[in-house]
């Protein structure tokens, strides 16, 4: 079967050939501008978008002097950064037609949206029950993220973009409801948790993962997810979950026992499931964490490393709010899945985090912040964000030194 090329526009703008992949937030790409031409045509695919239309999206304020030029010379720059993909040459992805440009659905392509919607339809079409799971399971893989929408220019791809996280948030809870029937609740909790990367303040999501906890008598997971809920409403919007959420967790926390646990018993609440990513805590953990690793910094061979990741924009240029906390969280997935999983890390500020590292040699502290450096750049969406990183040596906690001169009086004492 010969190549296709292969077209997201979930979760980011990409565009792959084989093993070559261009698309805004790629090292060396071009203008978000550009991209926003490439997602805005693919979108209108099955049409001819008109020369006005494009200005309109791409240039409401009118910002340049000739704009008609200026879609000229982005849709020159377009062509020739598909062309640098070595396969169907630029001019023939995007056609010029009747006043106007339109992508040809005649070349060998795969859009990730057409294979979400297909996959949707193919489950609602679905008599058998596992043939349904399959397909939902395949659609919800399928969302790698919401239809990115830039805050300047993007009104037009809003309605888009709520159509799509609504189908998204659907899938999840249907499929979330016919595994908790066939009691897989490690499969919900991993379901909800994947789609908590991506829309990180549905609280359904996490109740299917409360609920699921409990079933598996794990009431302090249970207990855990429902802290983190009320922190992610709390820091967000300054609320609580809402009443509906607070009384269902209620009446599922009754089923907690009352009488003291066995060590047995404690193990299994203690005990993390379905560790996939480094462990998240919140600023006083964190904290205590760091207390904990000061305090035994005699007892192991290697140093430790307190590191902090921040958000940096060039000077002289500005970012909106939106962006800001889009950028803030494809920080935390990088922390999240580019650390170890032993690792630690917490939010420390609007637009920084806070990793603790231990014991681990010079050497592989200095590949680290490249490692997670290279996830952001990426991943981000604008070239004039970047990342800011610092670290230090964790230093022996004061009171291990205070013991150490304790030990020496009482020797000193001991010879005389």
């Amino acid at each position: 079967m010969g190549k296709k090329l292969e077209i997201q526009l979930l979760g980011g703008v990409f565009v792959r050939y084989g093993e070559k992949e261009i698309g805004l937030g790629i090292a060396n790409t071009k203008t978000g501008k550009m991209w926003t031409l490439f997602k805005y045509i693919v979108l209108n695919s099955g049409r001819i978008v008109l020369q006005e239309e494009l200005i309109d999206r791409l240039w409401p304020e009118m910002e340049v002097a000739n704009p008609a030029n200026s879609l000229k010379v982005l849709v020159f720059k377009l062509r020739r950064e598909l062309d640098s993909l070595g396969g169907v040459p630029g001019s023939e992805v995007i056609l010029t037609a009747g006043g106007g440009y339109c992508f040809n659905t005649e070349i060998p392509y795969v859009l990730d949206i057409d294979t979400f919607d297909r996959y949707l339809e193919m489950a609602g079409k679905a008599v058998d029950r596992e043939e349904k799971i399959r397909m939902l399971h395949s659609a919800v893989d399928c969302y790698k993220g919401n239809v990115y929408v830039e805050a300047r220019r993007g009104s037009w791809a809003i309605p888009i973009q709520a159509h799509y996280c609504e189908l998204y948030e659907k899938a999840v809870r249907a499929l979330a409801d016919m595994l908790m029937e066939k009691g897989e609740y490690e499969t919900v909790i991993d379901v909800c948790k994947r789609a908590l990367l991506i829309q990180p303040y549905s609280e359904e999501f996490y109740y299917y993962i409360i609920r699921s906890y409990t079933l598996m008598k794990n009431y302090g997971a249970a207990a855990e997810m429902y802290r983190e809920a009320q922190r992610v409403m709390n820091n967000e919007f300054g609320t609580r979950p809402d009443a509906r959420f607070e009384s269902a967790y209620r009446e599922i926390m009754k089923q907690k026992p009352k009488s003291n646990l066995t060590v047995e018993d404690i193990q299994r609440e203690l005990k993390e499931e379905n560790v996939c990513t480094t462990l998240f805590v919140e600023y006083g953990e964190f904290r205590q964490i760091y207390r904990l690793i000061a305090r035994r910094q005699n007892r192991i061979s290697k140093k430790s490393y307190i590191f902090t990741y921040s958000l940096g924009v060039q000077r002289g240029r500005s970012v909106s709010k939106e962006i800001r906390k889009k950028h803030v969280q494809i920080l935390g997935d990088a922390l999240a899945f580019g650390l170890r999983r032993s690792d630690v890390f917490c939010r420390t500020g609007a637009t920084q985090y806070a990793v603790l590292v231990e014991d681990i040699s010079e050497e592989d502290a200095e590949k680290i912040p490249k490692r997670i450096r290279e996830y952001f750049d990426r991943n981000k969406e604008k070239r004039e964000i970047s990342l800011v990183y610092r670290t230090a040596v964790i230093e022996q906690s004061y009171f291990e030194e205070k013991d150490k001169i304790k030990e020496k009086m009482e020797d000193k004492i001991t010879q005389k």
